[in-house]
């Protein structure tokens, strides 16, 4: 029985489609998400200060895999911009291999269950039919998960969910963007913070059975429930659709389960640090050049406690679709997604 079944074509044979659908047996089913033809791309905003803009480049996470962007908005920003500014970031690096070394070891042993457990040993009843169901929906093996923790075991089957549906990390598109901006000779600036090896760590080992446990059970509801979003917010995104983007929550999928040692309280201080580190940069481009860009997340643009809305209490206007100022009209040289 079909349920839903959503389909855009643009002009030639480029489209974009997924279904959801409810077998004789009353499982949900969610095919591949596919995106042919080249998309136009994602919207942009921008901020202005006198005479100088700051474009932004939001992004969504996750994206379909088989997308292909048309970087000709992007590719005319970048002609003569004085910048492209990366998002905030946190990093754990040591300089000594050995060490290095040691502490993956020490990684993935705190991912593991004691030696004879299984997460079926683990889980409660309700939990571990939630988590069966999951894996037959979307086609999975329950054996690669059953030695890790809850929590992370969580984390991989959420990203081999929405990969089984076409779904991927939007890391290969800040890589094709830094490609970009090399072949038009535009600095990188970054807002990375380091953190210490040791905090993320003990971060890691730290977290009790039960938060863990808890962490699974916030995964599994995400697949229940945001997998369409995701899937639509993501085609929305690739078709430069800033009305249809904003409609959807705009954050990742199970957001609010903490998975790596950069999101203990050891971390907070850094990452203030590294969103203090952004405001600043940003700042300095609105200062010295006309024209450059950066890289956010969509959230991080729109929303109430964003950068963006950090940048307009600083005095800065923000133009753009989601945001509290806005034009109805842009330069006729503009390119036709920019926001």
């Amino acid at each position: 029985m079909l349920v839903a079944a959503w389909v855009y074509a643009g002009p030639g044979v480029a489209a974009a489609s997924s279904t959801i659908s409810i077998d004789d047996a009353g499982a949900l089913i969610v095919e591949e998400v596919v995106v042919t033809g080249r998309r136009p791309g994602p919207p942009l905003w921008r901020v202005t200060s006198a005479q100088n803009t700051l474009w932004l480049f939001g992004t969504v996470n996750p994206l379909p895999r088989s997308l292909e962007w048309d970087d000709a908005s992007v590719t005319h920003l970048l002609d003569g911009a004085g910048g492209l500014l990366l998002p905030p970031n946190l990093s754990m690096s040591t300089s000594n291999p050995l060490r290095a070394l040691g502490m993956l070891r020490r990684f993935n042993a705190a991912k593991k269950l004691p030696k004879g457990d299984s997460l079926e040993d683990v889980l409660p009843a309700d939990t571990l039919a939630q988590w069966h169901a999951v894996i037959e929906r979307f086609g999975l093996k329950a054996r690669r998960y059953e030695r890790l923790k809850p929590l992370f075991a969580g984390e991989a089957l959420l990203e081999d969910a929405l990969a089984s549906i076409g779904l991927e990390s939007d890391d290969d598109l800040l890589k094709a963007l830094k490609r970009l901006a090399k072949r038009h000779d535009v600095e990188l600036l970054t807002a990375d913070v380091a953190v210490e090896i040791d905090d993320g760590l003990n971060y890691f080992e730290s977290i009790t059975d039960q938060d863990s446990i808890a962490c699974l059970q916030t995964i599994l509801g995400a697949l229940d429930r945001d997998v369409s979003a995701a899937r639509d917010r993501a085609i929305a995104w690739a078709d430069g659709d800033a009305s249809g983007l904003l409609e959807f929550d705009t954050g990742a999928v199970a957001a609010s389960c903490r998975t790596t040692p950069l999101d203990g309280a050891g971390a907070a201080d850094a990452r203030r640090a590294s969103r203090l580190s952004w405001l600043e940069s940003a700042e300095a481009l609105l200062g010295s050049h006309s024209v450059s860009l950066a890289v956010l997340p969509i959230a991080e643009i729109v929303g109430e406690d964003g950068l963006v809305s950090a940048l307009r209490l600083r005095g800065y206007e923000v133009h753009g679709q989601g945001t509290q100022s806005s034009e109805a009209s842009h330069h006729a040289s503009q390119p036709d997604n920019v926001r």
